[in-house]
């Protein structure tokens, strides 16, 4: 008999930040942890300039953690100019 255990929002997130930098993530939890839609991860593939990813047969996607955090860096907030060498916030919302 296999009990499957019931993982909360949280644990999903601290797994992922405890995890390697190797590790793959599946669309459902990176909305979890991201909180973004499922929706949104399909229609950035779709469109092609979304997080990079894995394509394991015919329609298992996964997600490189390292991929992600390139992802959000590329996206990270600059509070003030002064913190932007060009005094332009490049900033893109996502």
């Amino acid at each position: 008999m296999q009990i499957n255990k019931i993982i909360s929002p949280s644990d999903i997130v601290e797994r992922f930040w405890q995890a390697p930098n190797e590790s793959l993530w599946s669309q459902k939890e990176l909305s979890i942890i991201l909180g973004l839609s499922q929706k949104w991860f399909e229609q950035r593939r779709w469109v092609g300039d979304g997080i990079e990813y894995f394509k394991l047969g015919r329609s298992r996607i996964r997600y490189q953690k390292s991929a992600v955090l390139g992802w959000l860096a590329k996206y990270q907030h600059i509070q003030s100019t002064s913190q932007d060498n060009q005094g332009l916030n490049h900033a893109t919302q996502p």
